[in-house]
C-alpha cells in the first residue's frame, strides 16, 4: 500500500475516533494520543514501522524547531537531507497538524522533547 493511502487510511481513523472531544485544555502528553502521534510513534515515543523513534530527540531539537516541523513537516524534511532519508525509510508520510494552535503544538513539542533516551 502507498504512503499516501496510509497516510489517509490512518487520518481518517483518527478523525473518526476523536469527533466529539476538545483538545484545547490537554497538556502535551494527551494531546500526542489524542492526535495519533502514538499510532506511528509508539505511546512513549520508541518508534515502530509507520514512524521513527522520538526519544531522545531533545539533543538534536529546540522548541521552535519542533513545532515549526508539525506546522509544516513538508517543508523541513526538504530542507534536510538527513531528516529526508530518515522520512523514506517509513510508509507513511508526517502530515501538518493546521488544525491545532501554536500553543497547543508547544504543548506537544515540549513533551516529545522532555523524552528521554
Amino acid at each position: 500500500m502507498s504512503k499516501r493511502i496510509l497516510g489517509l487510511s490512518l487520518g481518517l481513523t483518527l478523525l473518526l475516533t476523536s469527533c466529539g472531544h476538545s483538545s484545547g485544555d490537554r497538556n502535551g502528553a494527551e494531546l500526542y494520543t489524542y492526535i495519533g502521534c502514538s499510532s506511528c510513534h509508539g505511546a512513549t515515543g520508541t518508534g515502530g514501522s509507520l514512524g521513527p523513534p522520538l526519544k531522545g530527540i531533545g539533543q538534536y531539537w529546540d522548541r521552535e524547531s519542533m513545532t515549526n516541523f508539525l506546522v509544516d513537516p513538508k517543508e523541513t524534511l526538504a530542507s534536510d537531507p538527513r531528516l529526508s532519508k530518515l522520512d523514506d525509510a517509513f510508509k507513511t508520510d508526517m502530515r501538518p497538524f493546521s488544525e491545532l494552535t501554536r500553543d497547543q503544538l508547544e504543548r506537544i513539542a515540549d513533551f516529545v522533547l522532555s523524552l528521554e533516551r
